[in-house]
C-alpha cells in the first residue's frame, strides 16, 4: 500500500513538473510602414501643378504644391496584408498651411463614390473638416487607432465626404496611399505605419522534460523490480493501485514528449 501511496503521490509531483516549464510569449511586432522610399511614386497635375515628394535622410516625407490641389500616390511593391483585429495605425503629420486629405488604398479602391479607402485624416479626434472632405486646419497631429475602429471613406455629398463604411472581412490588403497639397500646402509626415501583434508562442524546456522522462523511467523499474522480486508481497488490491499509478505515470511522460515535440 505505501508503494502505491508513494508512486501516486510522485505522479501528482511530476504533473506539477510538467506545468512548470511550459511558458508563452509573442513573437515580435511587424511593422508596416505605409510610406516607404522605394514605392512606386506618380504624381498627378491639376491646372499645370503637379506634386513634389521627397524623402529625408531619416525617411520623413514632404509633398508639397504650389496651388489647387494635386498628389502623389505611393504604390507598395509587395502589397501589405494583415489581421485587423491585431492591428493599429500610428500616425504623426504636420500641415503648415491650406489643406490635405491622405488616403490608403486597397484592390478594390476606385474613383467612385464607394472608394474603399481609409482617410487617415478623419479619424483625428475632434476634427472637422471642409466641403470635400479635406483636412483643412494647420497643425501638427500624431494619434494611434486600432484598425477594428476603421473604415472606408462614404466620398459622397450625402454624407458630407467624411461618412464611414464597414470593412469587411478579417484581413485586409492596403496596396498604396495617396496624399494630396490643397492650396499651396505643406505635409510632413514623420510617421504612418501599422504595427501588427506577433503570435503567441508556448514554449516548453527540452531539458526539464528529458530530465523528468528519465526519472520517470528510473522509478517504474525499480517499482516494477521490488514488486516482482519480493516473494513475501501479499496479493491485494495494493497491486491495482499500483498498476494505475505506473499508467498514469507512462502517460504523463508520454505526455510531456507529445507536447515538447509540437
Amino acid at each position: 500500500m505505501k508503494k502505491a501511496l508513494a508512486l501516486i503521490t510522485a505522479v501528482c509531483l511530476i504533473a506539477v513538473c510538467f506545468v512548470i516549464p511550459v511558458s508563452a510569449e509573442n513573437e515580435p511586432d511587424t511593422v508596416y510602414n505605409l510610406v516607404p522610399d522605394d514605392a512606386t511614386i506618380t504624381y498627378s497635375e491639376v491646372s499645370g501643378v503637379k506634386a513634389e515628394a521627397t524623402f529625408d535622410s531619416n525617411g520623413v516625407l514632404t509633398v508639397k504644391a504650389a496651388g489647387a490641389w494635386p498628389g502623389v500616390t505611393l504604390e507598395y511593391a509587395v502589397p501589405y496584408t494583415f489581421e485587423i483585429a491585431k492591428a493599429t495605425l500610428k500616425v504623426k503629420f504636420s500641415l503648415s498651411s491650406g489643406g490635405t486629405s491622405i488616403r490608403i488604398g486597397t484592390p478594390n479602391s476606385t474613383d467612385t463614390a464607394t472608394i474603399d479607402e481609409i482617410f487617415v485624416h478623419h479619424y483625428i479626434d475632434g476634427m472637422t473638416f471642409d466641403g470635400a472632405g479635406d483636412l483643412a486646419t494647420a497643425g501638427t497631429y500624431e494619434f494611434e487607432i486600432p484598425f477594428s475602429e476603421l473604415g472606408y471613406c462614404d466620398w459622397t455629398a450625402a454624407a458630407s465626404y467624411s461618412g464611414k463604411l464597414p470593412i469587411e472581412g478579417d484581413e485586409i490588403t492596403l496596396t498604396s496611399i495617396k496624399i494630396f497639397s490643397v492650396n499651396g500646402a505643406e505635409i510632413v509626415i514623420e510617421k504612418l505605419e501599422v504595427v501588427v501583434e506577433g503570435n503567441e508562442i508556448i514554449d516548453v524546456s527540452e531539458e526539464v522534460s528529458e530530465e523528468v522522462s528519465e526519472e520517470v523511467s528510473e522509478d517504474i523499474s525499480e517499482t516494477v523490480s521490488e514488486e516482482t522480486s519480493d516473494p513475501s508481497t501479499p496479493e491485494t488490491g495494493d497491486s491495482g493501485l499500483v498498476a494505475l499509478a505506473i499508467i498514469s505515470v507512462i502517460s504523463l511522460a508520454g505526455a510531456v514528449v507529445i507536447k515538447n515535440k509540437h
